[in-house]
């Protein structure tokens, strides 16, 4: 992974961005990517990426029971669900809350 996992990660993520930017709106790449979960994921997507890995470290404590009732699988589609849902929940919240008042203010201030 870290010798050529990684590059090829960047490649195929920027294949898929150059797709979808060259995709028409009617195109299976347009919806997918202009639905509004998509549209609102992308908004709060700077609060995700700092939300993200303490949402998660916090739910693995959670899941870190050796003697779980569930299957590893189930707990991990389980601890998967849960920590996005907390990380999605958490970066509306910030949008809502805070970033979305800050960016409101940029009009005072001039670019030059």
């Amino acid at each position: 992974m870290a010798r050529f996992g990684y590059s090829l990660l960047v490649a195929g993520f920027g294949a898929l961005l150059v797709w979808v930017l060259a995709s028409s709106a009617g195109s299976i790449g347009g919806r997918i990517f202009a639905n509004p979960f998509m549209v609102a994921t992308g908004r709060y997507s700077y609060a995700l990426y700092l939300i993200h890995v303490p949402v998660v470290s916090t739910v693995f404590r959670l899941f870190r029971e050796p003697h779980s009732p569930l299957a590893y699988e189930a707990q991990f589609l389980l601890f998967g669900a849960l920590a996005f849902a907390l990380s999605w929940g958490s970066a509306f919240a910030s949008w809502h809350v805070l970033e979305k008042h800050i960016l409101a203010l940029k009009k005072y201030f001039s670019y030059n």
